[in-house]
């Protein structure tokens, strides 16, 4: 290996190590492929030689470049890859980096676009995970590793690709499963013929870890992970982590999609959707609210730690003014108790006008209080304090039946009666709690905040609480 000296190892297993080297006649640094397997895997052999000769002519900015191949002094077949200086998403999962949504919807449209580049070049990765993206200090994904990627000749429209290579493309070896199980897509487990849609779900796969913290299904064994991608759906992104917004969540799961069918059908349009995803989630987070686009682009209405690598979402603008409001208000409230107070004891009048003044003052913050959820609560932490508000409301209203001998009619008489705190009128998501006075039930929207959806909590007064989950 004289033209490359090895510097460090960054990883081994048991098709290859990859090391980091110094390329002698360039100077630059390149990360080199050592693979350790014969026979169908060997560069030596004439589908693997055309493999990897052809992809180092596939170049794009979101792809690392492979450079060069040979055979070092060991007769062990070499592949040399472009460099890329950061760190992979699997690391950044590790060690809980936090972005804005904003930012990981734009990593995720920069990886559809070298996806795109393969796809026209006719290739399909089949590994993409997040120890094969990488992210440089500039904020550039590349995707890695392409060692499992397999060339192919589209079914539709074939004028549209560049190149083929290879004349036995139904080989025997398409129909083994391959892949990393945490990430393949449900045809990939069953060892079917895969197009570039398989990939797709991939990333969708990908980035679900990255939006909670782990990947959308886990087992104890490998098998176990397999049937589940076959057969089970992921749990939605809002579910594990309420702070994802719900468009983001429903983007997803249409990647995740186990009908093939249904999910996005052709890169142009998942980098459309990914556009237009990502204004949406800059909107949010200047505080100028989601954004109108149009109706077309979007058509759905290894384990880590399960803490996600998110933001907590800022209040809107409309909150924020009406908070100054309330506590401009209360000033002058307070400003004009003090005067009075100062009138009063000159005068030497009776303090009967300072109760009726404190009397006021403390009605005036009580209909004015307004719940002021906890902002990093878990999906948890959030139903458990949910629960603990219908219950006090539970009880308030079998106080308020035993005192009038009539039914509740509207469920606010509870605090304006005094019978209960203005906050514990909302649940944990900050919606107001509703009373359904025919079924005489007290309802919470969830953490989905919209009524009559599966994840709504529901309480009788003086019995269980019941979610329709």
């Amino acid at each position: 290996m004289t033209r490359y000296h090895l510097k460090e190892l960054i990883s081994k297993s048991s098709r290859g190590e990859i090391w980091k080297a110094r390329d002698t006649e360039t100077g630059d640094e390149v990360v080199i492929k050592i693979l350790l397997v014969s026979g169908k895997d060997s560069l030596t052999s004439e589908t693997n030689n055309i493999h990897w000769k052809a992809l180092q002519k596939l170049e794009h900015e979101n792809i690392a470049r492979i450079k060069d191949t040979f055979q070092d002094e060991k007769k062990r077949n070499c592949v040399v890859m472009e460099f890329i200086p950061g760190r992979s998403l699997g690391q950044l999962i590790r060690d809980r980096i936090q972005f804005p949504f904003s930012q990981w919807v734009d990593i995720i449209l920069q990886c559809a676009r070298g996806l795109r580049a393969a796809y026209r070049f006719n290739l399909i990765h089949r590994d993409i995970k997040p120890s094969n993206i990488m992210l440089t200090p500039g904020g550039k994904a590349k995707i890695v590793d392409f060692g499992l990627a397999r060339f192919f000749r589209p079914a539709i429209d074939p004028g549209s690709c560049d190149f083929v290579y290879g004349t036995n493309l139904q080989k025997k070896d398409e129909c083994l499963i391959i892949g990393t199980p945490r990430y393949m897509s449900p045809e990939q487990c069953m060892g079917k013929v895969l197009d570039h849609r398989s990939d797709i779900y991939s990333l969708g796969a990908t980035f679900y870890h990255c939006f909670c913290g782990k990947p959308p299904f886990e087992a104890g064994t490998c098998l176990e992970i397999l049937e589940k991608q076959k057969m089970s759906a992921a749990t939605p992104l809002y579910m594990l982590n309420p702070n994802v917004p719900m468009e983001l969540s429903e983007f997803v799961q249409k990647m995740l999609e186990k009908d093939i069918s249904r999910r996005f059908q052709d890169y142009d349009t998942l980098a459309e959707a990914l556009e237009d995803l990502k204004l949406a989630c800059l909107s949010r987070e200047r505080g100028a609210g989601i954004v109108s686009r149009s109706s077309n682009s979007l058509t759905v209405h290894e384990k880590e730690s399960p803490v996600p690598p998110a933001y907590i979402q800022a209040p809107s603008s409309f909150k924020k003014e009406k908070n100054i409001m309330y506590i401009a208000l209360t000033l002058l409230v307070l400003l004009f108790l003090v005067s009075a107070i100062l009138v009063s004891n000159r005068k030497s009048e009776k303090p009967e006008n300072q109760r009726i003044l404190i009397s006021l003052v403390k009605k005036l913050l009580r209909q004015k209080q307004t719940p002021v959820p906890p902002k990093s609560l878990t999906l948890k932490t959030s139903i458990s304090l949910t629960k603990q508000r219908m219950d006090k409301i539970s009880d308030a209203i079998i106080r308020y039946h035993a005192d009038h001998e009539k039914s509740l009619t509207d469920i606010t008489i509870l605090a304006k009666e005094n019978y209960l705190e203005q906050t514990n009128l909302y649940d944990a998501w900050e919606n107001p709690f509703q009373w359904d006075k025919e079924k005489r039930k007290i309802i919470s929207p969830g953490p989905d905040r919209q009524m009559d959806t599966p994840d709504d909590l529901e309480m009788i007064p003086g019995k269980t609480i019941n979610s329709n989950e």
